[in-house]
This record gives structure tokens, sequence and C-alpha cells, in this order.
């Protein structure tokens, strides 16, 4: 739902209303004999002795998980559903603001809050443990989704997209007598979140536990950052030239975008991996004829 109304003139002010409910997820079911339709479930899964570890922040937790039982192999056999008992809600609100250029300046801005969780019954689940998934968790119940980047590796490999706010500023200013314009843009976002896990052996392979029942426990710090920029506009006859100089990240903060996760019991785990980039000058001229 949405509603717009010019406030004065040339001013506009807008708020959209966003509500979505996903289901029928696909999921891959591990089944004990290929074609019976014998699938795997939490019954066939005891609880293990908990593993303990430090967090980044000086706690110290016990993180049980689970492990199949005794006489049980391993899956090799899978079967694509769709996976009940689970489904997602994203629920959001955006504020907009808009002043068309006129008087020599325009503004446009917007503030996005949203909430966007999985929900998760004991028919939506075959292995108990709090496992970091596609999702951030693969069992957990009413917490935030997180939208992996890289899945663990690569270069965006520590990157989990979910930020409950973010908002954008942008306007331009012609200067008179100079006839020059002069342009910013703000953006910030929270931090995306931060699912360490500890990384456990099991006759299934590898387990990522995740060490916190919520999946954005721990965030990096709140982005933001504000870009400038000048521009000169000069005609002779039918050829034009425009001069401009871009400041980016003027405030030059070094805000923190990515560390590593990928476990805990690890001697680089928590090592940042990626900063905002330093201000930066640019330099710039077009000639148009």
């Amino acid at each position: 739902l949405g509603l717009e109304r010019e406030v004065v003139t040339d001013l506009s002010v807008g708020v959209n209303g966003t509500y979505r409910k996903l289901n029928d997820f696909l999921w891959n079911q591990p089944e004990k004999t290929q074609g019976s339709g014998n699938y795997y479930t939490s019954a066939d899964y005891v609880l293990h002795a908990p593993v303990n570890t430090t967090l980044p922040n000086g706690s110290a937790v016990s993180l049980p998980y689970y492990v199949l039982a005794p006489g049980i192999d391993a899956p090799a056999y899978y079967v694509i559903n769709n996976r009940p008992g689970y489904y997602q809600t994203y629920k959001s609100l955006e504020f907009t603001a808009t002043k068309r250029m006129s008087n020599r300046w325009m503004l446009r801005g917007n503030l996005t809050l949203q909430d966007w969780k999985q929900h998760v019954s004991s028919s939506g689940i075959i292995d108990p443990t709090q496992l970091r998934g596609g999702t951030g968790c693969s069992v957990c119940n009413d917490v935030e989704v997180l939208q992996g980047s890289g899945s663990g590796s690569g270069a965006k490999g520590g990157v989990y997209i979910n930020s409950k706010w973010a908002y954008n500023v942008t306007g331009a200013y012609q200067i008179p007598v100079v006839e020059t314009s002069l342009g910013f843009n703000i953006t910030g976002r929270q931090g995306y979140a931060l699912p360490y896990v500890y990384r456990v052996s099991t006759s299934e392979g590898f387990k990522s536990i995740l060490a916190e029942n919520e999946t954005d426990a721990f965030r990096n710090p709140n982005l933001t950052e504000v870009d400038l920029r000048l521009q000169k506009d000069l005609h002779f006859q039918r050829v034009g030239l425009t001069l401009s100089v871009d400041a980016f990240n003027i405030l030059n903060d070094q805000t923190v975008l990515q560390r590593d996760v990928t476990r805990l019991n690890r001697s680089s785990s928590n090592h940042i991996t990626e900063l905002q980039s330093p201000r930066v000058f640019r330099l710039g001229a077009r000639l148009s004829f």
C-alpha cells in the first residue's frame, strides 16, 4: 500500500507499506532408501556433548549439537521437496520526500524500516542442530533472515545482508553568479549481521554450529557515507565542456564491512577482511559537440 501527497508546490511526501508471506520453499530431503519415501527425521538424531568456545565479545558459550544415532548411516540420497512447517514474513515501511528542482535547488530522500523473519515448526526440521545456512540459521524460529552473499567463501564470504533500517538523501544546489552545481549524496544503513559459528566434524561431514540463538546477535558498525560533486558547464557556440570534481566518502570513515566468520575455532576468526573505501577525489571533464 502506498500514499503520496504534494504538501506544498514542488514538494511531495509519501509512505509505502509492504507485507509479504513466502512459503513452499524447496529443500533437499535425505532419503534412507532411494525411491522409498522413507525420509530421515529428527528422531534419527541424538544430542552430542556440547563444545565450548569464546565469542568475540569475551563471553564463554556452550554449543550443543546433534549427530546421527548409532546404527544410522549418513544420507546418500536426497529428494527435492517443498519444505513443510517453514515460511518467511517480510514487513517494511518506506518514507519518501521529493523536492523538484525549483528556486535553484532540489532534494530527494527516503528512509526504510524493515523486518524479515523466518518461522519454523517441528515438521520443517530434520537435523535439530542450529546450523548456519542460506537464510542465516537452518532451524531457528522467529529470527532475522540473512542473505548470504558468498555463503562463507570467496571475496564476499563474510557478508550476510540484513539491515533493519537504511536511508538515502541526495540533493543539488545551483550556485548563482558562478552558475555552478553543488550536489551531495548521503547513504546510511544498519551494519550487516555477523553469524559466528563453531565447526565440528561428524559422520555427515563438517557442521557449522551457530554461536548465538539470534542470527543478528552480532553486527558490523552502522555505515554512513557522504559524497559531494561540484560541476561547471561551459558552452562555446555548439561545443560544451563540463568540468567536475567528485569527493567520495568525504568523512573518510573506514567502517568495517566484513569480518572472517568462517568459524570461531580458527586463528583468523573475527579478523577484518574488508573496510569502507577511504576518501577519494576525482577530477573529470566531458566534451560534447
